[in-house]
């Protein structure tokens, strides 16, 4: 998952956040050399492991498609946050006092 994360970054928020993307990179490569070594110390000591949780992923990731497929999400159902100023029930920016200092 965390790899994923990662891609989206790189691929999508990359410029928008400031993000280096060598730095995201190498994230992605030194997770999957871990996520690597781990998947050949399971295979080696018991190797119905790798396969059920292969299996699991690409059940649970079936089970998504199929749900997506049959509930598509509407461009009412994803406004990520973002209310419009008129909207008399949007939710106010939260704000801060200015601390004074001593």
């Amino acid at each position: 998952m965390d790899i994923l994360i990662h891609r989206g970054d790189w691929r999508h928020l990359r410029t928008e956040i400031g993000a280096r993307g060598w730095i995201l990179l190498t994230a992605i490569g030194l997770d999957a050399m871990v996520i690597g070594a781990f998947a050949v110390m399971q295979w080696h000591s018991d190797p119905a492991n790798p396969v059920i949780a292969l299996a699991s992923m690409t059940a649970v990731l079936a089970f998504e498609r199929v749900f997506l497929r049959l509930n598509p999400p509407g461009d009412e159902d994803h406004d990520h946050g973002r209310k419009e100023a008129d909207d008399p029930k949007a939710t106010p920016p939260l704000t801060f006092p200015q601390l004074e200092p001593p």
